[in-house]
């Protein structure tokens, strides 16, 4: 009867021991990717679970975090932005992204960015916004470009919204630091150094 007991009282600590070592938590900030066999998600093929923890079956599965912070990004091109007028302007600005704390949104961003790098996705996304602000210049005329900082970059952010939406990202804040003229010489200047650069490549 002693032995019985001792048996089981092994077994259950082994169980145990087992479950706990399998048990992944997830902090505040990162969503846990679970993917294998017997992930509820068939379709997607694998399991989220945000700010929370779970057991990660030995052999059949495998997790990964995908993080939730806040990414932020300088806006900057080394061609000048064309307003609508034709006056390019040379643009500094800032942005702020990061994959939302939904389900949806962390399965889309899942599949596209978890064998990415932090780095990687900034400058995707980076690039990216500087083609929403590129876009929205053009649309303004020099003198309102110039003078509307708070405009531009609600414009940028509600233009780039469907996009990043599509992404798995959304784009909390655009803020555009400075707008300067570029002499018709400066620009052509950038221009044939850029074109010179592709070449060479």
């Amino acid at each position: 009867m002693l032995f019985v007991l001792f048996v089981l009282t092994f077994v259950l600590s082994l169980l145990i021991t087992l479950v706990a070592s399998r048990y992944r938590k997830c902090a505040p900030n990162q969503a846990l990717i679970i993917s294998g066999l017997n992930s509820p998600n068939l379709e997607k093929g694998f399991r989220v679970v945000i700010g929370n923890g779970a057991l990660v079956l030995p052999f059949i599965q495998q997790h990964a975090y995908l993080s939730l912070e806040l990414m932020p990004l300088k806006l900057e091109s080394a061609i000048p932005m064309l307003t609508r007028d034709g006056v390019p302007l040379s643009v500094e600005a800032v942005a702020q992204v990061r994959i939302p704390a939904k389900e949806n949104a962390i399965a889309i961003a899942a599949q596209l960015f978890l064998t990415k790098t932090t780095e990687q996705i900034k400058s995707l996304a980076a690039e990216r916004l500087n083609g929403n602000l590129r876009s929205v210049i053009g649309k303004l005329e020099s003198e309102d470009a110039q003078f509307n900082y708070k405009l531009i970059g609600e414009r940028v952010q509600a233009e780039s919204a469907l996009d990043f939406e599509r992404m798995g990202l959304a784009v909390i804040s655009v803020s555009v630091k400075s707008l300067t003229p570029v002499a018709v010489n400066d620009s052509l200047s950038i221009r044939v150094a850029t074109v010179e650069t592709t070449s060479s490549l």
